[in-house]
């Protein structure tokens, strides 16, 4: 018998079995989102920024890219690069988020409107621009929204990279920036 008559068979059978299970895990009337986000991002050593807060940081840096447009600020431009190994050097990054993660404190990042994929890892300081009503409650809520939009390609980034796999000593910053701030 040939695999084709194996799922002919199996198609045309009268057993269908039990319907799945309906899992509605989304919140119906979420509350305190913003709350919720800020203590989550809080505790993945996130800093939640105010708007003096930012031009005291980018005061701070010399080479600033803003691809934010929710930021009236004149970084860098990106024009004339054409690989990503010119960009070793940004300081920080500015960029948008879709919306972010109440439950987690994380925030989905389109990298189809990045010119480069590794901008948001490759900066030493990352900031992630949010409006306050592109809010989530849980990954469920999340997972539905991004498959109701058409990403390309897109991450979820929540918090700054940490790792302690070395000789047991956390390192801030050893896969990616060193820092990530949320501005609403």
């Amino acid at each position: 018998m040939s695999r084709k008559d194996i799922l002919q068979s199996l198609e045309s059978s009268p057993f269908k079995g039990p319907a799945l299970p309906d899992f509605n895990f989304g919140v119906k009337n979420p509350t305190n989102l913003l709350e919720r986000f800020i203590a989550s991002a809080k505790a993945s050593a996130s800093h939640i920024l105010e708007t003096n807060d930012f031009n005291d940081l980018t005061a701070k840096y010399s080479r600033v890219i803003n691809l934010s447009n929710q930021i009236n600020y004149k970084g860098l431009f990106l024009d004339g690069i054409n690989s990503p190994f010119e960009l070793n050097d940004i300081d920080l990054l500015v960029i948008d988020g879709a919306f972010g993660v109440a439950e987690n404190g994380a925030i989905w990042v389109n990298t189809d409107v990045l010119p480069f994929r590794v901008l948001p890892f490759i900066a030493e300081h990352l900031v992630i621009c949010i409006k306050k009503e592109n809010l989530v409650a849980n990954m469920h809520d999340a997972y539905a929204k991004i498959q109701s939009d058409d990403y390309g390609f897109g991450v979820f980034i929540a918090g700054p990279s940490k790792t302690a796999d070395i000789e047991q000593s956390l390192v801030i910053g050893a896969q990616g920036p060193r820092s990530l701030g949320i501005l609403f």
